[in-house]
C-alpha cells in the first residue's frame, strides 16, 4: 500500500501532513538519517515529504530517492524561488513553502501518487518499455507542472505527438483545447491565416475565422515540424510568442491569448541556425524545455506491446503473434518508427486468415513495402 514518508523535526508539519493525506498512512522521521535506516530494510511504495535545510544531504537524498522512483515533495522553510529552482533541478517533484496549507499538501501528494501509479501503464500503452517509461514519465510530469515552452525532438513517427498530449493531459490545462498543426502541411501563403485567423473582408471571399492560436486559448497548441516554417513566417510567429497578442489577418486590433506552446521537429535546429534557415531568437523562445524521443530501433523491447496495442486498435482481440514473428519484427530497422510498425500490423491483420501472425506472414508483409529497408540483427 502506498504511504507518505514525512521527514520533518516539527510535529506541527507532521500533523498537517497526516490531516491532509488521510486515510493514507504517514511515517514520520526527525531527519534523513532515520529515513535511511528505513530504506535499508524496506521498499518505499509512496511519496516522501522532506522539510529541507539546504544541506548537501538534502540534495543527495532528493536525487537518490528520485532515481529510485520515489517522488519527493520539498518543504521550504521560507518562500524562495531560487531555492525552489535548485531543488527542482535536484529532482524534487514539487516544492511548497512554509507555512503550508492542507489543500496544497493534499493536491501535491495526490498528483505525485497518480503519476507514480500510472507511470508504466500510460507509457507502456504508448509503446515504451518500463525503464524508458520511468525516465520519460518523470520528465513529462515535471514539464506538465510548468507553463514554459517545450521542444520535442526525434525522428518522424517516433511518438512526439503522444508525448505532447501527455504533457497537456497532466497539466493544469487538461480538459482545455489541445490544438495540433503540422507546419509542414501548411502552405507558406496560408501560414499566418491558419495560425492567426482571418477577418471578414480581408480578401475576396474571406470570412471571420479564428486561427489555431485562438482555438488553443487557455489550452495547448502543438506545432509539429516547426523546422519547416520559413524564416519570414518565423518572424510573425515570434512576434506573437513575445507579446501573446493575436491579430487576425485584415483586423484593425489584436487581443490577448493564453496558450501553452509545445513544438516538435525531426531537424537539428542548432544546425539550421548556422545554415541560416532558422531564427536564433525563435529558437531560444521555443527551446526552453526539451525532450528527445528515441527511435523505435533503439527500444526494440517495446515492439511486442506495440503490436498488441495496434492489433487492439484494429478492433480485433483475436490476433496473436508467434515468438518467431515478434523476433523478426524486432530485427527490422524501422526507418518509419512507430508509424511504420502500425502500418505493418494493420497489413498483417488483413493478411491473416485465422488471427495467427507467423514469421512467414511478417516476411510477406515486409515484401509489400515500397522501399524495404534491410533487416539488421
Amino acid at each position: 500500500m502506498s504511504e507518505v514518508f514525512c521527514v520533518a523535526p516539527s510535529g506541527r508539519i507532521v500533523s498537517q501532513v497526516r490531516a491532509a493525506v488521510a486515510p493514507l498512512s504517514v511515517r514520520a522521521y526527525a531527519d534523513v538519517s532515520e529515513l535511511r535506516i528505513h530504506t535499508l530494510t524496506a521498499a518505499m511504495p509512496g511519496v516522501c515529504i522532506l522539510l529541507v535545510r539546504y544541506l548537501d544531504a538534502d540534495y543527495r537524498w532528493i536525487r537518490g530517492l528520485t532515481y529510485a522512483g520515489v517522488p519527493v515533495i520539498a518543504i521550504l522553510p521560507t518562500p524562495s524561488v531560487p531555492r525552489a529552482a535548485e531543488l527542482m533541478r535536484a529532482g524534487a517533484y514539487d516544492c511548497l513553502a512554509a507555512p503550508i496549507r492542507r489543500d496544497e499538501i493534499a493536491s501535491s501528494v495526490g498528483k505525485a501518487m497518480l503519476s507514480r501509479g500510472s507511470l508504466s501503464a500510460t507509457f507502456s500503452r504508448a509503446g515504451y518499455d518500463q525503464r524508458t517509461s520511468a525516465a520519460v514519465d518523470r520528465v513529462l510530469d515535471r514539464f506538465a507542472r510548468s507553463d514554459l515552452p517545450v521542444c520535442i525532438t526525434g525522428e518522424s513517427g517516433a511518438g512526439k505527438e503522444v508525448a505532447a498530449r501527455e504533457i497537456h493531459d497532466r497539466s493544469d490545462r487538461a480538459g482545455r483545447p489541445f490544438v495540433v498543426r503540422n507546419c509542414a502541411a501548411i502552405p507558406e501563403s496560408l501560414f499566418e491565416s491558419e495560425l492567426f485567423g482571418t477577418q471578414s473582408g480581408a480578401y475576396t471571399g474571406a470570412i471571420s475565422r479564428a486561427g489555431a492560436l485562438e482555438e488553443a486559448n487557455r489550452g495547448t497548441i502543438f506545432l509539429d515540424e516547426i523546422g519547416e516554417v520559413s524564416p519570414s513566417k518565423q518572424a510573425a510567429l515570434l512576434r506573437v510568442l513575445e507579446d501573446r497578442r493575436v491579430r487576425r489577418i485584415g483586423a484593425n486590433s489584436s487581443h490577448i491569448v493564453s496558450f501553452r506552446l509545445i513544438t516538435a521537429t525531426n531537424r537539428d535546429l542548432a544546425a539550421e541556425i548556422v545554415r541560416g534557415a532558422f531564427r536564433r531568437d525563435l529558437y531560444y523562445r521555443i527551446h526552453v524545455l526539451s525532450l528527445h524521443i528515441p527511435p523505435l530501433r533503439q527500444r526494440r523491447s517495446d515492439i511486442p506491446a506495440l503490436c498488441t496495442r495496434f492489433a487492439f486498435e484494429l478492433g480485433s482481440d483475436r490476433i496473436r503473434f508467434t515468438p518467431q514473428a515478434i523476433a523478426l519484427l524486432q530485427q527490422h530497422h524501422w526507418p518509419g518508427n512507430v508509424r511504420e510498425l502500425r502500418n505493418v500490423v494493420q497489413r498483417l491483420g488483413v493478411l491473416s486468415d485465422y488471427g495467427i501472425i507467423t514469421r512467414e506472414l511478417v516476411q510477406e508483409a515486409f515484401s509489400m513495402e515500397p522501399r524495404s529497408e534491410p533487416l539488421i540483427g
